[in-house]
């Protein structure tokens, strides 16, 4: 039988992760990576696969909830206002799915960079995006130790 003293230290443990467990809660981060500029031999494909497979190792390894769609392939690289659909029609498919943020890295072979745009879905929503970084694609720059800098530098504005 146990004494009151075990079962006073039981409940207390039990309270405590009551109270702690609310705080372990993981954000929910959707991942698309898009790829323009392609040129017609080289690297067209395996760099976007590096930041993918490099974004969402970080992630999750920084303790959230990722998933990642299919890459797309997309014309125009650079948008004049917005995201262009197919990208669009994914963010809100994120949103629709309980995603709280939709991260866009967008590998553009024409420039050599990476753009990394982060937006809140949801309630938290805003028209544009709430962080944006810029990364070149470069052999050195796709290190994993790069792409999970970058991943980190944009990590830090989820809250």
């Amino acid at each position: 039988m146990p004494t009151k003293y075990a079962t006073a230290a039981v409940a207390v443990a039990l309270l405590t992760l009551a109270f702690a467990a609310p705080g372990l809660r993981a954000a929910n981060v959707s991942l698309l990576v898009t790829e323009t500029g392609i040129p017609g031999r080289g690297a067209a494909g395996r760099m976007a696969a590096a930041w993918e497979d490099g974004l969402l190792d970080a992630f999750f390894e920084a303790g959230y909830i990722v998933s990642g769609a299919p890459s797309i392939r997309l014309a125009d690289s650079r948008p004049e206002d917005g995201l262009p659909p197919e990208v669009e029609e994914r963010r809100i498919e994120a949103e629709l799915g309980g995603m709280e943020y939709f991260l866009l890295a967008a590998v553009d072979y024409g420039s050599g960079e990476v753009s990394l745009r982060l937006f809140a879905t949801g309630l938290n929503g805003s028209a544009g995006p709430i962080a944006q970084s810029l990364h070149p694609i470069g052999p050195s720059a796709n290190g994993g130790e790069g792409i999970k800098r970058a991943a980190l530098g944009i990590a830090a504005f989820i809250r």
